[in-house]
């Protein structure tokens, strides 16, 4: 597992977000990413309701968090679409992940890796 920096540029859907990783060396990154083992509602459709909740839930868990990592994973680093997969911590020290976070509000619920 490898832990990035990490700077929210915004949310997509709830289980989708767009960061800017700090690899190092000064060299700054702007990527999708799709948060590790969750799946969150749809913004379309019969759960657009409930897709708009789990987006604004991020958003607030972000607004709240100073330093937050994220953490890829080696064995299946990218999902179908090409999208890193990943935890994301509230902090280095903390390591609260905003993909827990999410299932235990009722936002999202586990999926296969």
């Amino acid at each position: 597992m490898n832990e990035y920096p990490a700077k929210l540029v915004r949310v997509i859907d709830g289980d989708t977000v767009v960061l800017d990783v700090d690899l190092g060396f000064h060299v700054t990154i702007r990527e999708t990413f799709r948060l590790y083992g969750v799946n969150a509602p749809e913004m379309r459709g019969e759960d657009k309701g409930a897709g708009q909740a789990a987006k604004a839930f991020v958003e607030q868990w972000f607004a709240t968090k100073t330093n937050p990592v994220a953490s890829t994973y080696k064995p299946r680093p990218q999902d179908k679409y090409g999208r890193w997969l990943v935890d994301v911590w509230d902090s280095p020290e903390a390591y609260t992940a905003l993909n827990d976070a999410l299932v235990a509000a009722g936002h999202a619920v586990r999926a296969d890796a």
